[in-house]
């Protein structure tokens, strides 16, 4: 879980990196940005409290003989394999639908359109 968490936070660097970009950032402020977000993770999300949250979401969905499964599955090498790049694989997502969002914005903003007028009237 721990190892989960820490790669969900790296999915958010594509953020950063393209908060990074937008402000113009030279390489030693951008690292002091992701320190900025790395300490607030670290620091000021409870964790714990995610865990515990988490914990009875799991519960929730799978028995606890699945439970052991997973746990089984997790420590096998091919389980191992999977926490490792687990990370890796979030960020890639993250980058991907952010791409995708971002070729997509306009489209969105098209939407939004009809909605905003007809609210901003009111």
């Amino acid at each position: 879980m721990d190892k989960q968490m820490t790669g969900g936070f790296e999915a958010m660097l594509p953020v950063i990196e393209q908060m990074a970009a937008q402000l113009k950032l030279d390489a030693a402020a951008k690292e002091e940005l992701k320190n900025i977000y790395r300490d607030w993770f670290k620091y000021d999300f409870d964790q714990q409290a995610i865990l515990a949250e988490l914990v009875e979401v799991y519960s929730e969905n799978f028995t606890d003989k699945e439970i052991n499964e997973l746990t089984a599955f997790y420590e096998t090498p091919t389980g191992q394999k999977f926490l490792a790049k687990s990370p890796e694989l979030m960020q890639i997502g993250a980058q991907l639908g952010m791409q995708e969002g971002q070729l997509k914005q306009g489209l969105l903003l098209e939407r939004l359109q009809p909605f905003m007028a007809k609210h901003q009237n009111k």
